[in-house]
């Protein structure tokens, strides 16, 4: 039963690795048991719903796990930052950022372009700390929120309407922004327009980032008007987060991306201007840029996947229940 073991996945993150296969096995045993007796009784194989059901009077992975954790891991400050429910996906999730940021860095090493063990450290530590702050954050919203566990029907609950609106208008602005860039220089360089411009490298690539807006703006204004479509959002976003990422190797070998108009008649406040610049961008693409576009590749191919393995579940019961 696949419903099942969803709900063992869950509660096997929370157990102690020595003890994790035979609890869950012990588990598995009983709750199989019990529904294997439910069939009996009504005389037919149990539906999605009533498997729920019992999973659900038995209790909430986390809270089944800590009958035999009492001591879970979690991060606390003085306070509690980031709670039990949270803390495994938040290991899970930020060593494989770090493993991917590693990668990234030895890929720019091996072609000659590793841009120094300084930055390398820097953007090691501010992945940490973002992706801390951000599972921070996400874990104050959970204890505000229902909490569901991860049963294959959860892939699909309605998404609360700020989500989609919240992001199509953001998308919208940044696409509206970088389309008003070539017009209206100032967007980017306030009052240093005129003595300042973009290098080759945003030439080069302001057609294909615009389409990329366009493409994610639209797509997030079906989504809101359509939220049951999920499943043709996923592997939407998935390309673009992996366009996105390929682009990025190439934007990085692009340094610098702003320069002084006119060195001749620019002063020295501007030429430090635009060097400022230059590396708050570069720095902003090599440590904001992978950590972002990993943790959505990551979190959209997991909830694709998922999608596919549901849709696989629904129509085995279908078919069960056609025979």
């Amino acid at each position: 039963m696949e419903l099942l073991e969803q709900y063992l996945n869950v509660i096997k993150m929370y157990l102690p690795r020595d003890q994790r296969e035979d609890i869950i096995h012990e588990l598995y045993e009983n709750l199989l048991s019990e529904m294997e007796d439910k069939e009996t009784e009504m005389g037919r194989p149990l539906n999605e719903d009533e498997q729920a059901d019992i999973l659900r009077r038995h209790g909430a992975p986390q809270l089944v796990a800590k009958r035999y954790a009492p001591d879970q891991p979690c991060v606390a400050f003085g306070r509690q930052l980031i709670g039990p429910e949270s803390f495994p996906i938040y290991i899970r999730i930020l060593w494989i950022v770090l493993g991917c940021m590693v990668i990234v860095h030895a890929s720019l090493a091996i072609l000659g372009r590793f841009p120094g063990i300084v930055i390398f450290i820097n953007s090691m530590f501010w992945t940490f700390v973002s992706m801390t702050l951000i599972t921070i954050l996400i874990d104050l919203v959970r204890k505000k929120t229902k909490h569901y566990w991860h049963t294959p029907s959860m892939y699909y609950l309605p998404v609360p309407k700020w989500i989609p609106v919240t992001g199509f208008f953001v998308v919208t602005a940044c696409t509206l922004w970088w389309a008003g860039v070539p017009l209206f220089p100032r967007l980017i360089f306030g009052m240093a327009a005129g003595e300042m411009e973009l290098t080759a490298t945003w030439h080069f690539f302001y057609w294909p980032v615009l389409l990329l807006l366009l493409i994610n703006s639209v797509h997030r204004g079906v989504f809101l008007l359509r939220p049951q479509w999920m499943w043709l959002s996923m592997p939407i976003r998935l390309g673009i987060y992996f366009i996105c990422l390929v682009m990025l190797y190439f934007l990085l070998d692009g340094y610098p991306y702003v320069s002084v108009s006119n060195l001749e008649t620019a002063g020295p406040g501007i030429t430090g201007l635009a060097h400022n610049m230059n590396q708050i961008i570069y720095a902003a693409l090599l440590i904001g840029g992978p950590v972002y576009w990993f943790i959505n590749i990551i979190v959209c191919g997991w909830f694709f996947i998922k999608g596919i393995q549901y849709w696989r579940w629904l129509r085995q019961n279908k078919q069960q229940s056609n025979k």
